[in-house]
């Protein structure tokens, strides 16, 4: 994904490198937010796109994409050509987002912030270049638990977030043997460089890798790969238990990747979930949700059939507006 960047040309998203629609090679979809780019947008080959909350240049241009391009709250002009595939749907606004947290360094002072972006509705193009304080919450690092692969346990995270504290995951592979448990209203998990949670070879089942307690506001989950293991779980990520009334501050998921199998070759065992995204609770935003059974075989095309790595449903929502 690419967030809260100024490009000043054009973005490209696939190349002229023979195969696929048009020559342009194969590209499986993706998304941007929160962007600006001067020189317009070139969706290629990608097979679905969405792109939200993005300005292009007053004479630049959305353009092509294999078959599905979603524009929310974008501003510019989509260009679809007679004998292209490709479908768009604009959105004019978005309804309600909060921007995914970030972390900024402030030179002055020395010292890192957590920033945590609030709640817009009815949202067209950019945030970044009319931001005041009055749109973001600044948090010290004093209240951050920076955790690291291979000493920050399940047990180690849940007692930091019971704390209080929001967290941070550097890039690394997370293997639990117990959820890590959001209990608290405002917590932030941000994870950065692709870091991963899996679940444990040893472990038991596990009802879910992430679980979200009931009735919470404005917990922010962010910039994570989750992944299952060998014992299955009924789910990756489970935001509460049941639907309750909708509560006043949502919830939010950014940038989830989760992946069942797919670094599996055929000399190892299966992993399994039930389901991969389940939301009980209301008021639950998803931005960007990358939700991957295996169906490819890798590496070298081999190991991965469709009998192996089982899921049931990739997302299942209870919950209201979700």
């Amino acid at each position: 994904p690419l967030r809260k960047v100024h490009i000043r040309g054009q973005l490209r998203l696939s190349g002229a490198v023979g195969g696929g629609i048009f020559e342009w090679g194969y590209t499986s979809g993706g998304f941007t937010a929160d962007s600006k780019i001067d020189g317009g947008i070139e969706f290629g080959s990608q097979q679905q796109y969405c792109t939200r909350n993005c300005e292009i240049g007053d004479d630049a241009l959305y353009q092509h994409g294999a078959w599905s391009n979603v524009l929310i709250g974008s501003k510019g002009v989509y260009k679809s050509e007679p004998q292209e595939m490709g479908k768009q749907t604009i959105i004019e606004s978005t309804e309600r987002i909060a921007e995914k947290p970030y972390i900024v360094y402030d030179e002055s002072e020395s010292k890192y912030y957590l920033m945590i972006p609030r709640v817009q509705v009815a949202k067209q193009g950019i945030s970044w270049e009319t931001c005041c304080s009055d749109h973001v919450d600044k948090v010290d690092f004093e209240n951050v638990y920076v955790a690291e692969e291979g000493i920050s346990t399940a047990a180690v995270i849940n007692a930091k977030l019971d704390e209080g504290k929001h967290v941070i995951l550097t890039p690394g592979i997370y293997k639990i043997s117990e959820p890590i448990v959001v209990g608290k209203s405002n917590a932030v998990i941000l994870g950065l460089g692709m870091a991963t949670v899996q679940q444990a070879d040893d472990a038991s089942f596990m009802d879910s890798l992430i679980f979200v307690k009931d009735d919470l506001q404005g917990v922010r989950i962010a910039g994570l790969m989750v992944q299952g293991g060998e014992a299955g779980s009924n789910a990756l990520i489970q935001w509460g238990t049941h639907c309750r009334q909708v509560v006043q501050h949502p919830g939010f998921l950014y940038d989830i990747f989760c992946r069942i199998g797919g670094d599996r070759d055929a000399s190892m065992p299966e992993v399994r979930t039930d389901k991969m995204v389940l939301i009980n609770s209301s008021n639950v935003v998803g931005d960007n949700l990358w939700l991957w059974r295996a169906d490819h075989e890798m590496p070298d095309n081999v190991g991965v059939k469709d009998s192996r790595h089982k899921v049931i449903n990739a997302l299942e929502v209870n919950g209201d507006n979700v």
